[in-house]
């Protein structure tokens, strides 16, 4: 049984890397946050979160991946088989900055998780360096 789950997944994350950007138009969202846009990919699933970012290569300029939870909470992020440094962001349920950290590829074994100082609702990973906002700030989601 664990042996077809593990299958599901990773046929589930293959199909979904195959298809095609036009189909996917309503899996972006744009977020602006301090007069920045960033085109970002939904994960909003188990499975997407799981994978987010791993195993990219590169991330265009204003591009990022939108993570989004269920319920507001203490999300924790890691770099397992990241291959990119990256800034994360948690926003709140009410659309606020609550917490920016910029991290490197996981080196060590086990990789460490890292939490956002107050509850949030969503995580923006953009490239590192690349965000200007601070905590505090507006975040307009925009499909």
């Amino acid at each position: 049984m664990k042996f077809l789950k593990f299958v599901f997944l990773v046929s589930t994350l293959f199909l979904a890397s195959c298809q095609s950007s036009s189909a996917d138009k309503s899996l972006y969202y744009n977020i602006t946050i301090g007069g920045q846009t960033f085109e970002t990919e939904l994960a909003d699933t188990p499975e997407k979160r799981i994978q987010g970012l791993m195993s990219r290569s590169s991330l265009d300029k204003n591009k990022g991946m939108l993570f989004s939870f269920e319920k507001e909470g203490f999300h924790a992020i890691w770099m397992k088989n990241t291959l990119l440094p990256l800034d994360i962001i948690w926003i709140s349920k009410d659309q606020r900055v609550v917490d920016v950290q910029s991290l490197s590829p996981c080196t060590e074994d086990p990789c460490p998780s890292f939490r956002p100082r107050s509850p949030a609702k969503f995580i923006l990973e953009v490239n590192k360096g690349s965000f200007l906002g601070q905590i505090g700030n507006y975040v307009l989601l925009e499909k």
